[in-house]
């Protein structure tokens, strides 16, 4: 009885295991960039919203390739989440974020609603640098990315003036979670 018990527990511990390693199979990431510039800010300690003068950006997705390259398809998806989302600042090299109050990231893409994917709010002056994480919202994304494009929006609110134009790199990646082909 003692072997019957030991077999089974061997048994089903293996099984488990080999639904994670199935899972791990079926589970990659995709990174987007993107860059947009935020004009000089002349305002006196006053926050000033910066949405409609940052211009969304447009990204190709390619998943139809990705999707391939992982062997799935874009009907096998199971969920797509935003798991990181970085602001780095290229331009110029010495300004921080310590110009910005908050920031909010929005995704949209063709007969699909805009949807806030990130955001940072009370932006630390005194530790931030020229890079800022965003918390990922929890939202499943993968409608979006079965699109052939996706846009990103960034909403900003300014804290502080700057005496010219700031570019920000975006950098992206989202989790995917989908079924291999055939199974």
């Amino acid at each position: 009885m003692r072997k019957v018990f030991s077999v089974l527990t061997i048994f089903l511990l293996f099984g488990f295991s080999g639904c994670k390693l199935i899972d791990k199979l079926t589970q990659f990431n995709i990174s987007y960039s993107t860059d947009f510039s935020i004009p000089a800010t002349s305002i006196i300690s006053l926050p000033i919203p910066i949405p409609d003068i940052v211009q969304p950006a447009d990204i190709s997705t390619n998943t139809t390739q990705t999707f391939e390259n992982n062997n799935t398809h874009a009907d096998l998806l199971e969920k797509v989440a935003l798991k990181k989302l970085k602001l780095t600042i290229t331009n110029p090299s010495s300004r921080k974020f310590d110009f910005l109050k908050s920031a909010y990231v929005y995704i949209s893409a063709d007969g699909l609603p805009e949807v806030k994917v990130a955001y940072i709010e009370e932006i630390d002056d005194a530790t931030v640098g020229n890079s800022i994480e965003l918390t990922p919202e929890d939202q499943d994304l993968q409608e979006y990315l079965k699109k052939d494009k996706i846009t990103i929006r960034v909403e900003a609110t300014a804290d502080k003036t700057t005496n010219s134009e700031t570019d920000i790199k975006v950098d992206a990646t989202f989790f995917v979670d989908a079924k291999i082909l055939g199974v």
